[in-house]
This record gives structure tokens, sequence and C-alpha cells, in this order.
């Protein structure tokens, strides 16, 4: 699911300079040009494993990027003649594959997602909750403080993650897409 994989490294790319020292002194306890931390912070350095496999990945970043705006592209195609995804309002996120590449897929549905994934997990299609209800359902957070969260609620409730990977084929989506509509068909009878 990492877009560009630094094993479990990770690094941030910024043009702001002000964000760049902030982030450079959270990644160093805290510290930056001396010895006294200036804020909160953590040892979050980057090892030269990972940062060798992160530069080996922005080698291939523009081979990387294609691949998925390609899926991205036949998704948009095979969800576009999908009758039930166009008359049912199936959503795929502002903006995806236009100008911007992920490395997964996620649709809203216009009905709960667990049942059109239990569906399509019948057809052999794995699919996956991204961010399953919200993080205020989880047992660590639940005792934190917080508002409503009509809207957590509702995408946690319809958003499926669909497959998405590197060797995904044209045909491979057009599948995913048959089985949706299968499936938003069967639960609207």
């Amino acid at each position: 699911t990492k877009i560009l994989g630094a094993g479990e490294g990770g690094f941030v790319a910024t043009a702001d300079p002000e964000l760049r020292l902030r982030l450079v002194a959270c990644c160093n306890f805290g510290f930056l040009a001396t010895r006294s931390a200036i804020l909160p912070a953590l040892n979050a350095k980057m090892s030269e494993y990972h940062a060798a496999v992160a530069l080996a990945a922005l080698d291939a970043w523009p081979a990387t990027r294609a691949m998925h705006l390609r899926i991205a592209g036949w998704y948009q195609k095979a969800l576009g003649r999908c009758e039930i995804a166009r008359r049912e309002a199936v959503r795929l996120q502002p903006g995806y594959g236009n100008g911007w590449a992920t490395g997964t897929t996620s649709v809203v549905l216009p009905r709960p997602a667990e049942a059109v994934a239990r569906q399509l997990r019948h057809g052999g299609i794995d699919t996956r909750s991204w961010w399953g209800q919200g993080c205020h359902v989880q047992p660590a957070f639940a005792d934190c403080p917080r508002g409503q969260l009509p809207v957590t609620e509702e995408l946690g409730a319809s958003v499926l993650g669909l497959p998405h990977f590197p060797d995904m084929r044209e045909r491979d989506v057009a599948r995913v897409a048959g089985a949706l509509q299968a499936a938003l068909s069967s639960e609207s009878a």
C-alpha cells in the first residue's frame, strides 16, 4: 500500500523551509543546531538501509507513478461504464488519478460497504476498509475526548478499498468493476 516504499522507514519531501526545519528537529529529539530540545520529539532518523531502499524507490518513481496512474485510469473508465455506479453514485476520491498518484483505490458506496465487501469476497475479490469506523472506536482511543463525528462515521461505513496492486491489468480492473456492479445490484434487489 506504500506508493513509494522505504522499507519501514519514511521521509517527507517539502519545499517549505520552516516545515523542513521543524521536521528535522522532530526527528532528532527536538534538537536543531544545539543539544537543547526546542520541541517535544523523538528519534526518527532514517537508517542507512531504509535510506538505500528509499533512494532505489525514488529512482523507479517515474515508472511507479505511471503504473499507478494507468490503474487509476482503468478504474475511472470501468466505473464510468458501470450502470449501477452511475445511477447510485459510486464515487472515487476527489481528483483520483488526475495529476496525483496513489497506491490504493477507494470508493464511496451508496450503501454500507460491509455488505458489498462480503459479496465481493464471495466472488474471490478481497477489499479493505482502510480506516475502519474511525480511530474513535478503537480501544486505544475510546477514552479520548471528542465531539460528534458524523462525517467520519458515514465515510467509515461507506468507503471500500478495491484491489490495486503493481501487477494489476486492465482485465483485473474490469473484473472488479463488474463484481462491484453485481454486488450493488444484488444489494438493491
